[in-house]
């Protein structure tokens, strides 16, 4: 038992020391299918730096039918004809949508073979209310076909339920503003945020609950254009990444002691669930075993 207690420990140290290791499996505990990984041929949300292509295979990009490179929304795709996103995301009645996968650049469409996909349905949480009810801020992105999962297109791992990682750091990607109201960069950009208590949130936001997700970490936060996207932790038990949030709201970007909201999925996995079931009977989330 020592010995193997010393190599878990050694396995773990060095997904701490290697980056480019992160996401790429090979953890204590497997998933039920492939899900949560990265690819390593890399080589603005607040703070962050560029990704590297496809370094993401669970991002999508949510756009109006016909405007590829306008990202407004992010998502994170959880089945083959599902994407989870904010509910705030949804621009109402009469506007056709599409998911862009393996995007990396939206100016150039040299670096990464983009697939686009229609939007058949969005289904917001029965509960979210748009005129100030923070809470319920989640919503389906049911899909017109099937997701090629390929190297560069894949899900997310799917959280347990009642999963809790205050204190760990979470990463969330997107192609949202590099400063509150500034330009959107064209490359897709990640950043690593603390977890924090529930309390410190509410402390700035009255009305925070055990379903959100609350972030800080000075001088980095998303911005405008990264909600919906994903909020992702890095499973030591599987190294593999799971969806543990959706980027919900904040004051500003980045403020001095104004911490950023999120949706917490595993609150909200239930709810998900029975969405996928009723509308893609069949169709599985991948998570741990």
């Amino acid at each position: 038992m020592k010995t193997l207690a010393a190599i878990l420990l050694f396995v773990a140290l060095a997904y701490a020391n290697d980056s480019s290791e992160w996401g790429q499996g090979g953890g204590r505990t497997s998933t039920n299918c492939t899900c949560g990984y990265t690819n390593k041929e890399a080589g603005r949300i607040v703070g962050g730096r560029n990704t590297g292509v496809n370094e993401y295979p669970l991002i999508a990009g949510i756009t109006y039918r016909g405007r590829p490179s306008f990202i407004f929304c992010g998502g994170t795709i959880i089945t083959e004809r599902h994407v989870v996103t904010a509910a705030h995301c949804n621009p109402g009645p009469g506007k056709a949508l599409d998911v862009v996968l393996a995007e990396h650049d939206t100016q150039s469409s040299r670096e990464s073979k983009t697939t686009i996909i229609a939007v058949q349905s969005m289904i917001n949480h029965e509960q979210y209310n748009q005129r100030g009810n923070t809470e319920n801020d989640v919503a389906l992105l049911v899909l017109a076909s099937k997701i090629p999962f390929q190297r560069t297109i894949g899900p997310a791992c799917f959280p347990k339920a009642n999963l809790n990682i205050v204190g760990s750091k979470v990463r969330v990607i997107g192609w949202g503003a590099l400063y509150s109201n500034g330009p959107q960069p064209n490359i897709l950009q990640k950043v690593d945020l603390d977890v924090k208590p529930i309390s410190d949130c509410s402390k700035v936001y009255p009305g925070i609950t055990a379903g959100q997700l609350c972030t800080y970490t000075l001088k980095k936060d998303a911005c405008q254009g990264d909600s919906g996207g994903p909020v992702i932790w890095l499973d030591p038990a599987t190294n593999r990444y799971t969806v543990v949030g959706i980027v919900s709201y904040g004051y500003g970007c980045a403020q001095p002691g104004a911490p950023g909201v999120n949706t917490a999925v595993s609150a909200y996995r239930d709810w998900i669930l029975n969405k996928i079931t009723q509308t893609v009977p069949g169709v599985a989330t991948c998570q741990n075993k």
